[in-house]
């Protein structure tokens, strides 16, 4: 019987370019897993809390470098405490600059407490209050 040699390439006998693709193919996947495993995570915790917030609104969230962790957090919060806010005038209110935590713990107060109190009337008011205490004192007692 006549036997056949089947030669097969060493390792290092691989073409370096397969090496590098591998390379980039791994870490390509590595990267999707981490975001994904990310992104699935905040996904679940919101589902399992009935807070409604899609795929799309957390990846968008995270490509505009938005707390999105923060913003799910915040989202429950209002939903188990039956207030309704968006989800896009969370994200809205933090990208202004607005203390989010605080204005959606003022929203579950008013609700406590019967008062008809909209999510721009309190945004507006932590806005103003910021902006009354940037400005110095002077130019306060200039404008009244």
């Amino acid at each position: 019987m006549i036997e056949v040699a089947i030669l097969r390439p060493t390792i290092a006998q691989v073409n370096p370019f397969v090496w590098v693709y591998l390379a980039v193919v791994v870490l390509a996947m590595l990267i999707f897993w981490l975001f994904f495993v990310r992104v699935f995570g905040l996904w679940l915790r919101a589902f399992l809390a009935r807070a409604p917030i899609s795929v799309p609104q957390l990846v968008g969230m995270i490509l505009r470098k938005v707390d999105a962790k923060e913003i799910v957090r915040l989202k429950i919060m209002a939903v188990q405490s039956g207030v309704d806010i968006p989800t896009q005038e969370l994200e809205r209110a933090y990208l202004t600059g607005a203390d989010v935590e605080r204005a959606v713990l003022a929203m579950v107060r008013a609700k406590e407490t019967g008062k008809p109190v909209t999510w721009d009337d309190v945004i507006r008011a932590d806005r103003d209050e910021r902006l009354d205490e940037a400005l110095p004192s002077e130019s306060r007692d200039q404008s009244s």
